[in-house]
């Protein structure tokens, strides 16, 4: 079981951490 607060941190660092990797994708498909 996990506080309200710590699963909206928990779930928020996962979602940058995870759109963080897609832009490097976008990145050097792109050809940046």
């Amino acid at each position: 079981y996990e506080k309200p607060s710590e699963k909206k941190l928990r779930e928020k660092s996962e979602s940058m951490r995870r759109s963080r990797k897609m832009d490097r994708k976008r990145r050097e498909r792109d050809g940046f």
